[in-house]
């Protein structure tokens, strides 16, 4: 049985955030103060995702101090609420669970571990992949714990 515990933090979102609009598809970030989006072009950029996490997150540093798995997996719960892109979190993870390919939880929430996961060196396809299977289950996580805890 796992146990969470609610912490709070002293984060305040910033009075004024400026987003900047990019060519490319380069990945996109938001901080406390500045979100940078990219693939404007295409139309495929994730505002709400990144401007959850200047709302509620990272700030000034990427402070992963709470873990990844809250962070990313609420800011793609946003997403996919009220945002362009859709991850169909629960579908996906589905189809992972069917072919044995997760990554266990409890890794996910390690704090000192689930940089190996959520931010991977990005050199190759794999650690691309990983990530996004891993940004998936947060998400499919999350949305289970608001569709049923609220």
């Amino acid at each position: 049985m796992m146990i969470f515990r609610t912490q709070f933090t002293d984060y305040a979102p910033s009075q004024r955030i400026n987003v900047f609009l990019n060519k490319g598809n380069q990945a996109s970030w938001g901080l406390r103060s500045e979100l940078k989006l990219y693939s404007i072009k295409e139309n495929q950029y994730p505002l709400v995702h990144e401007l959850t996490h200047s709302l509620l997150g990272y700030g000034n540093n990427f402070d992963s101090g709470m873990g990844y798995l809250t962070q990313e997996g609420f800011a793609t719960y946003m997403e996919d609420k009220y945002g362009k892109q859709k991850s169909h979190s629960h579908k996906i993870m589905k189809y992972f669970f069917d072919i044995n390919k997760t990554v266990p939880i409890s890794k996910l929430i390690d704090l000192n571990q689930d940089d190996a996961y959520f931010r991977p060196p990005l050199t190759n396809q794999e650690e691309y992949t990983l990530q996004w299977m891993n940004y998936i289950h947060s998400a499919s996580f999350v949305t289970y714990l608001i569709d049923t805890y609220g």
